[in-house]
């Protein structure tokens, strides 16, 4: 089997539907064989359907996700925003988390996909007929756009996806399989990166054994309410100041929490000091009270603020929110480029764990919200400008430091002469 090398990541999918399709077309049937010798052995194929039938909710988003995640990272960084509209119209089966046809018909799906019927004329017009029924389309130029793309990228996207769910549910009933193991798909790279950005975000306030000592405290609050491990907690936030400590007794006085009584102020003070520290989670919460006026004044400018500094440290619910805020244009204009970048960030997110799932479902699905209007044109137009302001912000700043050198040099020079002058007199 032919795998992805993730050192060739931007040299794997190329941007031009025309110019790639007989590249992609082959790229598709070497993941197609793939598929095809593994859902033929009818053992395999019998244990991979329990499996996944075994599979919560959330464990089948997460290895959907980290599919998504390997694939989107085969593109540069500066195009996953406009690729990840691109992979949601070719492959909206796996990108929409309640596609029946992906997730309830799976095995009718890639039998589909193992004769080569994903991307036939009558699929073709039954996705475009979709699309035109949403109103997607306002003109012809972007449904022949529609059309390309679907012809050049559909079978490659699906066959990907189908190879890699079939890798990582395999890993699932046989972890000992050495078959796969140069396969980027082999360990779930999504959760294992989330959990490796996650445990590095962590670092930044504790080490390994304070964070192992704090979630015993947790452990033991969380089973028994108020207790000593409370007043433990409540001085690694006092006295230590550490904003873990923080954010944890601040969602248990805005909550309660068995015997612990509902205290709004304390929890506000416990979130607004954990916020300013950084912690990625806190200034999420503490956004979105500035938002609601939830214990404090509202504050737009403040819930903006607060909120891209939890996006920008890689937060996938900060992300989203982000999306939301743009999307709506709450604290600024509607900017719908924007929130097509926050969402895709946060629909393929490395900064995930367990319990987040549905931000990412919703992420994901807001991704189709936006797909009207943005075709190749917009989207390259949309980063144009955005390169544009790069490049006069850039153009602003060397011209004020060109003028500064002029008249550092002409003041010298002044100062030069005056001296001259001084002499001679």
């Amino acid at each position: 089997m032919q795998v992805v090398d993730p050192i060739a990541q931007n040299h794997f999918i190329q941007s031009n539907p025309t110019r790639s399709k007989n590249a992609n077309f082959q790229k598709a049937e070497v993941f197609r064989q793939s598929i095809i010798s593994r859902w033929n052995d009818p053992n395999f194929r019998d244990k991979f359907l329990s499996t996944l039938e075994s599979f919560s909710p959330q464990k089948r988003l997460l290895t959907i996700s980290s599919i998504l995640s390997n694939i989107i990272q085969l593109f540069p960084e500066s195009e996953r925003s406009f690729w990840t509209v691109i992979l949601a119209v070719c492959a909206p089966e796996v990108m929409k988390s309640d596609d029946p046809r992906f997730n309830t018909n799976i095995s009718e799906f890639i039998s589909m996909v193992c004769c080569s019927k994903e991307n036939n004329p009558d699929e073709c017009r039954r996705m475009l007929t979709e699309y035109f029924k949403v109103g997607k389309f306002k003109n012809k130029n972007q449904s022949v756009f529609f059309k390309e793309t679907m012809e050049s990228y559909r079978s490659l996207f699906l066959t990907m996806t189908i190879s890699l769910l079939l890798d990582q549910v395999e890993m699932s009933f046989n972890p000992d399989s050495n078959i796969h193991r140069d396969n980027p798909a082999f360990e779930p790279l999504y959760m294992r990166k989330g959990m490796d950005t996650f445990h590095e975000h962590l670092k930044r306030f504790a080490s390994d054994e304070w964070l192992q000592n704090f979630y015993e405290l947790m452990n033991a609050v969380n089973e028994k309410g108020h207790c000593e491990e409370l007043n433990s907690i409540m001085h690694l936030a006092d006295v230590e100041n550490n904003p873990i400590a923080q954010h944890y007794l601040s969602r248990i006085f805005f909550d309660g929490y068995k015997d612990i009584s509902i205290n709004t102020k304390k929890g506000m003070a416990y979130l607004k000091k954990s916020s300013k520290q950084g912690y990625a989670l806190a200034q999420d919460d503490y956004a979105m009270k500035l938002l609601e006026g939830n214990g404090v004044k509202k504050n737009i400018r403040a819930y903006k603020k607060y909120l891209k500094r939890g996006a920008q440290s890689g937060y996938v619910k900060s992300q989203y929110h982000l999306g939301v805020s743009y999307a709506k244009g709450i604290g600024s204009s509607i900017n719908h480029f924007k929130a097509l970048k926050w969402f895709s960030l946060a629909a393929n997110n490395t900064y995930f764990s367990i319990g987040e799932e549905e931000t990412v479902m919703l992420a994901r699905n807001n991704l189709h919200l936006l797909q009207e209007g943005f075709d190749e044109p917009t989207l390259r137009a949309a980063a144009h400008r955005a390169s544009s302001k790069r490049t006069n912000k850039i153009m602003g700043i060397v011209l004020n430091v060109l003028i500064l050198i002029i008249s550092v040099l002409t003041i010298t020079v002044i100062i030069g002469l005056l001296s001259t002058v001084f002499l001679l007199v």
